[in-house]
């Protein structure tokens, strides 16, 4: 009884371990995928009052609901949603930078504005 009581407590202690690590290694790996646009960097060197208004103002600006607008200032590089085109434009004009500066990528390189396009996966509607 005492041996099945040592050898439970150890797989016990091997798999809580093991488990522990699988997190560390996940929590990493999600940590690592930065976002695909640059909105929150924007929105964040904003002052308190222009982030107020901005978050209010934009997503009506846009067309769009307030819960969308938040999505896509939290989309990870990994992620499949894009902002519309359309949009990218708008918030380039909001925020006063060029359209490639929204995303979070480097378009340093590409030698014409269709390359530009084809990586910035524009679909405009």
């Amino acid at each position: 009884m005492y041996k099945k009581l040592q050898l439970l407590f150890l797989f016990t202690t091997f798999a809580v371990s093991y488990l522990i690590q699988i997190i560390s290694f996940m929590r990493t790996k999600v940590n690592k995928v930065g976002y695909k646009y640059n909105l929150y960097k924007l929105l964040q060197e904003l002052s308190v009052k222009e982030y107020s208004i901005a978050m209010k103002f934009l997503p009506r600006f846009l067309g769009v609901g307030e819960s969308t607008f938040k999505a896509w200032i939290y989309l990870k590089e990994d992620d499949t949603r894009k902002i519309p085109g359309r949009a990218i434009i708008l918030l380039s004009k909001y925020f006063q930078v060029h359209p490639e500066e929204l995303y979070n990528e480097n378009f340093q390189g590409l030698n014409s504005i269709r390359e530009v396009s084809k990586r910035m996966n524009l679909d405009y509607e």
